[in-house]
């Protein structure tokens, strides 16, 4: 990836998002149980207080407890300080009802109704009822994850994976920096302006020629009026950057012919040395005029002239091999050596290099790759003419012909379009000697590379998301169906009934009570009185009167023991009286 910071970044946010969004729902949650939480807390101290109020004997465990709870509640408490103060409540209430002076904790338990259990081992654990929602985690945890594979994916498309070897500073035509910028292309107008209407036109820059006897007998016959050799594009332009011309005139574009809408380039050795070599673009040039004028060309192969170096142009040359191993003829522009020709072969060979400027269209092309091969036997020489290069000496055999196929063949469209220099063509020669190299034609074997984990995990991430998603979608169901409102049970005849009969019940004993058995009956009626505020109200729960009608009874039957009267049993007074 190219931009780590960006993904670190990215998954920093995502964890933070998700922290986020965990204590919202967290918070939510907290904010809907308060009310709740806090209601029972405070109906629960109301009724250890009547307990303790209609107490015979003190209780400091029980008095202890129901101050704690006091505290819990007072300002603004949470849900789980609630939930711990009503289940102090609720054990003093215990503790009054029973009367244990402080020795109830080894006592058998009275029966409780159904939220004590919860309240009292919230009480002890208050993270016991802490809210914490599994599936609302999983799906958090799966977002995350899925974000993250998101981030990664997105920056390993910023990488351009090619199939073949590059060594780590070789560069691509396209990319070159230190190229020098060519002037601006003229427009066909200001072109027909400056040279007029001469058939052919070679544009100051232009490194084309053509044999002008042989094009202009073609254009004749393919109704051309003019032939326009302009100089190449600038490497950061685009292709469609070329001249503007009418559909009567062929176009030359550095090294490359066209003629709407045809293009031209060579597809031999012999061609490609003509044309990269000298300039000479006569045969491409041919061939568009034979096309317009659907006729045959007589696809006679014009071939390439070669002479051997004169001594006294090959003495300098030897003198600078031997010095630095490369070489410069004439006027041809200098560098340095290129570092990535000693990765391009094997190691220890260190290839001769010889730069020479473009031959004068047509050739002859100076033979300098033999010349040299012949005075250093065991070295492999790379020979440069224009943009057109040979290869002798060592392994020569092996590739020249693939390899200069592969390059002029991949590159030859840039190359002939673009201005690029003998340094950069040269380089792009060499980097694809290094793919040639890595892929065992020079029978050496090939360089370890470490499996990269990103590419081997790229298969699975399209069954990763796709199992990510699905457990989000689960999660998210699931939380879904958990908030929903359950459906309640509305309070129905049967306990409006009940409710009515206990409350009677309670007013006939109330006179008759006293201690213990007074205790029992404040504790029966508050909770009848929970009860009718119940069926009053808009939430008129069947639980939740049912519970409170169980306690009311059972603090009934407890006021009937005391009072040792088997008619005020709630049982046998609800039978002989609302039956």
């Amino acid at each position: 990836m190219r931009d780590i910071t960006l993904i670190l970044s990215g998954i920093v946010a995502l964890f933070l998002a998700g922290y986020a969004v965990t204590a919202y729902l967290r918070r939510a949650t907290r904010i809907d149980d308060l009310g709740d939480e806090s209601r029972r807390a405070r109906t629960a101290i109301e009724v250890a207080e009547a307990s303790r109020d209609a107490a015979e004997d003190p209780n400091p465990q029980a008095e202890a407890a129901l101050a704690r709870a006091r505290g819990l509640m007072s300002g603004t408490p949470n849900a789980t300080a609630a939930r711990r103060a009503a289940g102090l409540a609720r054990r003093a209430d215990e503790l009054w009802r029973k009367g244990t002076g402080g020795t109830s904790s080894r006592s058998k338990p009275s029966t409780k109704n159904r939220v004590d259990p919860y309240a009292a081992a919230a009480a002890k654990d208050p993270l016991i009822a802490g809210g914490r929602d599994n599936a609302n985690i999983a799906k958090i945890a799966a977002i995350l994850v899925l974000a993250f594979i998101g981030i990664v994916f997105i920056g390993i498309q910023t990488q351009q994976p090619d199939t073949q070897y590059k060594p780590r500073d070789s560069a691509q035509t396209e990319d070159e920096s230190d190229e020098p910028t060519p002037a601006p292309q003229p427009s066909y107008n200001d072109i027909a302006a400056e040279y007029g209407e001469d058939p052919i036109i070679t544009v100051d820059g232009s490194p084309a020629s053509v044999q002008e006897d042989v094009v202009l007998k073609w254009m004749e016959q393919a109704n051309v009026t003019q032939v326009v050799l302009a100089p190449p594009l600038d490497p950061s332009a685009k292709l469609d950057a070329s001249i503007d011309v009418p559909d009567d005139v062929l176009l030359v574009t550095g090294l490359e012919p066209s003629l709407s809408p045809y293009a031209s380039q060579p597809s031999t050795p012999q061609g490609m040395a003509r044309v990269y070599g000298t300039g000479d673009v006569t045969e491409g040039v041919t061939h568009l005029l034979a096309l317009r004028a659907e006729a045959e060309d007589d696809d006679e192969e014009l071939g390439i002239d070669t002479r051997e170096p004169t001594p006294e142009e090959l003495a300098p040359v030897l003198s600078d091999l031997a010095a630095d191993d490369i070489a410069f003829t004439a006027d041809a522009p200098t560098f340095e050596y290129p570092a990535v020709a000693t990765e391009a072969y094997p190691e220890g060979d260190r290839p001769l290099i010889v730069v020479s400027p473009q031959a004068p269209g047509g050739g002859p092309i100076v033979d300098y790759a033999t010349a040299v091969a012949e005075a250093f036997p065991d070295r492999s020489v790379v020979a440069m003419t224009g943009k057109w290069i040979e290869y002798a000496g060592t392994y020569a055999d092996e590739f020249e012909r693939p390899l200069t196929a592969s390059l002029y063949g991949r590159f030859g469209e840039r190359i002939g379009n673009f201005d690029y220099s003998q340094e950069a063509v040269l380089r792009l020669a060499l980097n694809e000697v290094a793919s040639y190299r890595h892929s065992g034609i020079f029978g050496k074997p090939l360089p370890y590379e470490p499996v990269d984990p990103v590419d081997v995990a790229l298969p699975f991430l399209p069954w990763l998301i796709a199992g990510l998603g699905v457990v989000g979608i689960a999660a998210a169901i699931v939380q879904v169906r958990r908030s929903r409102p359950k459906d309640v049970e509305h309070v129905t005849d049967r306990e409006l009934a009940r409710l009515a009969g206990l409350s009677e019940l309670a007013v006939e004993v109330s006179p008759l009570t006293n201690g213990r058995s007074a205790a029992a009956l404040v504790r029966a009626t508050r909770a009848l009185s929970e009860a009718k505020e119940v069926c009053d109200g808009d939430d008129d729960d069947l639980g939740l009167v049912t519970e409170l009608l169980d306690r009311a009874e059972r603090e009934l039957s407890s006021v009937a023991d005391h009072l040792d009267r088997a008619d005020y049993q709630p049982s046998n007074f609800l039978e002989g009286r609302w039956v």
